[in-house]
């Protein structure tokens, strides 16, 4: 039996562009893994197939049933195999909780069944479970591109600690991406990357991470859930440096100084 954790992330900014013709949209973004953690344990199973228990999702759209057949029709191999995933990251939250299950379990079979793999093409058959899956198979924070597939590792400046709140209502990805293109505030990010590099290497203290934050899709998703304003009202009373809703929403976050603040 393997066990890992999977952690949650924030997006400290994310810029959205023009829906593509492929239907995904151009994003440029800097993400950032969190110590908010589900929890995996991957355990042999022998004949019994591939079983997921703890997700309350069809099969079909399970992350971590999805990497488990995607690396079987990559190696040719069985992987008779019972996960369990006890959740925490809340769904519909854009922390990325069904991302991370699925990268830690990429991880754990790999490991477990001595796969044999390239880094590379673990990295493609993850980007085809999920745009943010290839995130959570590097280190660090990284600053992504593309559609989000495309990830150049950024020093980390400063340390920070996070309060993270969660409305009682979730916001679907693919909701939150409709209305934002309904209200027509996509726009061209090609000039970006470059000054957000340069932006993210000049960070030296809290209020100019602050400074940072921004998400193209806050306007769209607090449409569809007015509490994303309030918790974020809360928590700049409470004292934060600067207040983010994170990815599609409709966590948001706010930065502290240090844990004895937050």
């Amino acid at each position: 039996m393997l066990t890992a954790q999977a952690p949650a992330k924030i997006n400290l900014c994310l810029y959205v562009g023009l829906r593509r013709p492929d239907g995904y949209h151009p994003v440029c973004s800097l993400m950032e893994k969190v110590t908010f953690f589900d929890r995996l344990e991957v355990s042999e199973a022998p004949a019994g197939g591939i079983s997921v228990a703890g997700v309350d999702v069809p099969q079909e759209q399970n992350t971590v049933y999805r990497v488990a057949r995607a690396l079987e029709s990559e190696t040719g191999q069985r992987l008779d195999v019972k996960i369990d995933v006890t959740k925490e990251i809340p769904a519909g939250a854009g922390l990325a909780g069904g991302s991370s299950d699925a990268a830690a379990t990429m991880r754990l079979l790999v490991e477990m069944f001595n796969l044999e793999v390239p880094p590379e093409r673990l990295a493609h058959l993850a980007a085809g479970i999920g745009a943010d899956v290839p995130f959570f198979l590097t280190p660090g924070p990284p600053l992504a591109t593309g559609a989000g597939e495309r990830l150049e590792p950024v020093p980390r400046q400063l340390d920070y600690a996070l309060v993270i709140a969660t409305p009682e209502q979730g916001v679907s990805t693919a909701e939150a991406y409709r209305r934002f293109d309904s209200l027509g505030a996509a726009a061209d990010i090609s000039g970006l990357e470059e000054g957000l590099r340069e932006q993210v290497r000049r960070l030296g203290s809290l209020e100019a991470l602050a400074a940072l934050l921004h998400n193209d899709l806050e306007a769209a998703a607090v449409s569809l859930c007015a509490d994303i304003v309030l918790l974020q009202k809360e928590l700049l009373d409470a004292g934060a440096a600067g207040v983010l809703m994170s990815g599609s929403g409709s966590a948001v976050y706010g930065l502290f100084a240090s844990d004895e603040d937050a």
